[in-house]
């Protein structure tokens, strides 16, 4: 299997990662789709930069992460890398195998880093819960919040978007008395 195929992770990680955050998912639900193939680009590549970090890390001060990490190399990795190599193509050193098995694990890793968007939600709203908490009276209100609403005037755009950052749900009450209740999907186009 070629190397090439495994940077396609972090786009997709990226994507993910973008779509799904409640911090990002207002502003590029209001966005052009070729804007949102660089945001995702440019949030895999941030995302595969913050996997090399942590795999840097946890081999150099972890010996169970360290044994993990080789076994997943030598029972999954090195036999999908080396398939379907012909025998025309030189043998690579090992200095180069050991990077490619190194690229194959950070691009694996920054695709589970922004498929998991959902856990940074609940810990984003954890931490926001907690500053409503602890802050100051003047500074009280949520941060998520202050950093999403700014550029919004319209009421009810408004209320839309805190639903949506918040994942909580809405009610309408119709003139013919029904009711409706539920979560915002997806956010309002701005044309």
């Amino acid at each position: 299997m070629d190397l090439t195929l495994f940077f396609v992770l972090p786009l997709i990680g990226g994507f993910a990662f973008v779509t799904r955050l409640s911090l990002l998912r207002y502003k590029t639900g209001r966005e052009e789709a070729q804007r949102l193939y660089y945001r995702a680009a440019l949030y895999g590549v941030v995302l595969a930069i913050a996997a090399a970090l942590l795999h840097e890390a946890g081999r150099r001060t972890s010996a169970p992460y360290a044994a993990f990490a080789q076994g997943v190399v030598s029972t999954v990795l090195l036999p999908l890398l080396e398939k379907d190599r012909s025998t025309a193509t030189l043998a690579l050193s090992a200095a180069a195998q050991a990077i490619r098995v190194e690229l194959a694990i950070i691009c694996v890793y920054a695709f589970l880093l922004g498929a998991l968007a959902p856990l940074w939600n609940l810990v984003l709203a954890g931490a926001d819960r907690l500053w409503v908490r602890l802050a100051p009276p003047p500074l009280r209100r949520s941060f998520l919040d202050r950093l999403n609403l700014r550029a919004i005037t319209d009421q009810l755009e408004k209320l839309l978007a805190q639903s949506l950052f918040s994942a909580s749900l809405i009610q309408v009450t119709l003139s013919n008395s029904k009711v409706y209740v539920g979560s915002v999907l997806e956010s309002l186009d701005p044309g």
